[in-house]
């Protein structure tokens, strides 16, 4: 790199405490307090089975109708943009009309986007596109279930440091200037909400692999979804943020297995008491 353009790099790259930015945009608020912001990685986390697409449908359902359980969007008129790369055709369309359940109405087509990668092979062209996918639907969320399945070796450093800042960038959104330079659609920036599973040893709840790491260390927010077994209540705590705290948010599924957000006690002893 000749030293006119690393110096014209370095100005460009440099903060000072007079540089004008724009503020942080925050797409949902849960309790009060605000969550999951454009321009960033959340993670979401869990053992297999665990709650993590019914919280996703309940984020994506509080963006569509404006509010559901305590989850509220700041924000009209979303586009959201659903990934699955780990269920069958049938499942992803079941959690379609889950959501179509939720929200009391059929959204609009131009609002909810699934998309079934379940049976790309080719990882690299998966990832391409993934790229294709954002340009050609500018979402302001998008749900990544799972990221795991975009690289080849999750254990790999390499790898998964590669598709996180991969996923950084393309939450970034692309600017005019960009646009044109790369022949790309301009967007703004949007919150990409990745789901990956914890380790599979019971009391390790680290994400899995050097994947979870590199993303725990990348995203803004993370959160754990958990299952009590007994009183087959699920909750979400958020593990660690890089500003606001949020109390755990928890829920029951119904027997129309749509889910109701529960105030559950704690006991003396620091366990989860029942939903009442």
């Amino acid at each position: 790199m000749y030293f006119q353009e690393a110096k014209e790099l370095l100005e460009k790259c440099r903060i000072y405490r007079h540089t004008q930015l724009a503020e942080q945009k925050f797409l949902l608020e849960i309790n009060g307090v605000k969550c999951f912001p454009r321009g960033d990685l959340v993670a979401i986390s869990g053992k297999e089975k665990c709650g993590k697409t019914t919280v996703c449908r309940m984020l994506a359902t509080a963006m569509l109708r404006g509010e559901y359980g305590g989850i509220k969007a700041r924000e009209a008129n979303l586009r959201i943009l659903w990934i699955d790369t780990e269920q069958a055709k049938t499942s992803t369309r079941s959690v379609s009309r889950a959501i179509d359940m939720m929200c009391g109405f059929e959204p609009e087509g131009l609002q909810l986007f699934f998309i079934n990668l379940r049976e790309f092979e080719d990882k690299e062209k998966m990832r391409g596109f993934v790229q294709f996918m954002f340009n050609q639907y500018k979402p302001d969320f998008v749900i990544l279930d799972g990221i795991r399945d975009l690289i080849h070796d999750f254990n790999d450093v390499t790898q998964s440091s590669d598709i996180v800042l991969e996923c950084m960038r393309l939450a970034s959104g692309v600017t005019a200037e960009e646009a044109k330079e790369r022949e790309l659609f301009e967007r703004k920036p949007c919150c990409i909400a990745c789901v990956l599973h914890q380790n599979k040893a019971s009391e390790d709840k680290n994400l899995r692999g050097a994947l979870g790491t590199e993303l725990t260390n990348k995203a803004f927010e993370v959160y754990e979804c958990q299952k009590n077994p007994e009183t087959r209540v699920f909750t979400v705590s958020q593990t660690a943020t890089r500003k606001y705290d949020q109390k755990k948010l928890s829920f029951m599924v119904d027997n129309d297995g749509l889910p109701r957000t529960c105030f559950v006690p704690e006991t003396p002893d620091g366990t989860e008491g029942k939903c009442e």
